[in-house]
């Protein structure tokens, strides 16, 4: 089932649900990711889900796209990080939470964004501006023939 119902009014409050990839990225030390897209951009990216970070930032080839096409992205100072101090410049942008689930449908969210070309990682989903507007559920899953998934929806309801 992909599905969560609130306990009060027996309504699903999840839109979509999708895989949960645990340590995707090996040589970095955050374990959980999922897959998303990034406005302008075809392909999905595996994007890590970190509740410790405050800003969503759009690494590598990616945030040099992004720079290069939207209008109004500001450089709004340096972040530091686990990478050391890097530039980082303010952007609004659309970002798709992908379902791969028969019982929902992908997301698509508004957020407040940090361009990274120095930043090694595609995407970091971080907590202002991102999982701030979500309800999310992480369900670690107990092997093969149920694999780990993440549930997400708006905080308003489906």
């Amino acid at each position: 089932m992909n599905t969560f119902l609130h306990s009060s009014a027996n309504e699903r409050w999840n839109r979509g649900s999708a895989e949960l990839l645990l340590h995707p990225l090996e040589s970095y030390t955050l374990q959980t990711a999922v897959r998303c897209r990034i406005e302008g951009f075809e392909d999905s990216v595996v994007a890590s889900l970190d509740t410790g970070s405050s800003h969503t930032i759009i690494g590598g080839e990616h945030a040099e796209e992004l720079l290069e096409t939207l209008k109004g992205a500001a450089l709004c100072g340096r972040l530091s990080c686990r990478f050391g101090e890097i530039d980082v410049w303010a952007c609004t942008v659309k970002l798709t939470l992908i379902n791969d689930s028969v019982h929902g449908l992908d997301m698509e969210l508004e957020v407040e964004a940090r361009l990274a070309p120095e930043f090694p990682l595609p995407l970091v989903i971080g907590v202002d501006g991102m999982l701030d507007h979500l309800r999310v559920a992480l369900d670690p899953g107990v092997g093969v023939d149920d694999p780990a998934r993440w549930y997400f929806g708006p905080v308003g309801g489906p």
